[in-house]
Parts: structure tokens; sequence; C-alpha cells
């Protein structure tokens, strides 16, 4: 990742952008739906990914992409610069963005539990129940529950 990082930063000198962005970033999820007291379904995935920003005298472009590698960090960067080059022409104001060194950080959506060590059994269990739930009500012809 520090390479492709890096390689942004280049494109955005050689661009004479103002300014440029790289994020990274991965998700992992899981759905399940009930519906009827019958389990309908039952999802796991992930997705991985990047977004580049860039900001060329005055105007943002933005760009993303799902492959990861080096060929294609260089098309989605220049995608965005080409948005943002276009969106110049057009600008008034130049925003100023003081010189600043280069920030690395990470974020993960804090938790007590895993969400994905929960066993599947357990959440069933739950969801199920929530489901019963709403069919009890007479008026319900038809009860789904997901999560």
């Amino acid at each position: 990742m520090k390479d492709l990082t890096e390689n942004v930063l280049s494109l955005t000198r050689l661009k004479n952008a103002d300014y440029a962005d790289l994020r990274v970033v991965r998700r992992r999820w899981e759905e399940i739906l009930v519906k009827n007291g019958n389990i309908e379904a039952v999802t796991h995935d992930e997705d991985f990914g990047f977004g580049v920003r860039v900001l060329f005298q005055g105007a943002w472009g933005f760009a993303c992409s799902s492959k990861v590698n080096k060929k294609e960090v260089e098309r989605t960067f220049d995608r965005a610069w080409k948005i943002s080059r276009e969106g110049s022409r057009i600008q008034g104001k130049r925003p100023f963005f003081p010189p600043a060194s280069p920030v690395v950080a990470r974020y993960q959506t804090p938790f007590s539990i895993h969400p994905l060590q929960v066993s599947m059994e357990e959440k069933l269990k739950y969801l199920l129940e929530a489901e019963r739930t709403i069919a009890r009500n007479r008026r319900v012809n038809i009860s789904e529950a997901f999560m």
C-alpha cells in the first residue's frame, strides 16, 4: 500500500495538482433474512478497493476502483485528475492549502463483540425470535426480519 500511495504523490507532483489522497477501504459484512419463520438468505461478503481525490486549481476530481494494483491506481488517479482539470476551467476562487506532511492513518468501527465472531446459531436464534414477535400480531400477513 505504501508504494501505491507514494505513486499517487508522485503523480500529484507530476501533474501539478494542489492536493491528492488515496483512501483504501476493506469492508466485510454478513446479512441474514428470515421470513414467515423460514431462513430466506444468509450472505457473507467482502469488498476491497480504493478512492482517489485530486484538487487542481480549485476543482475536485474523484475516482475509485476495486482493482488494487499500480496500473489501476495510475488509471484512477488520471480519471480524478482529468475531472478536476476540467472543473478548474469553470472554478472561481482557488482554495489555499498550507504545506503539510502526508498523514497515514487507520480507522476501524469500534465494537464490544466482533459481529462476525458471533455464532450463526446465536444470530439465527435472536432473529427468528424477533420475527416470531412480529408474526404474533394478527394484522401481519407476512413477517420479515433481517440483520
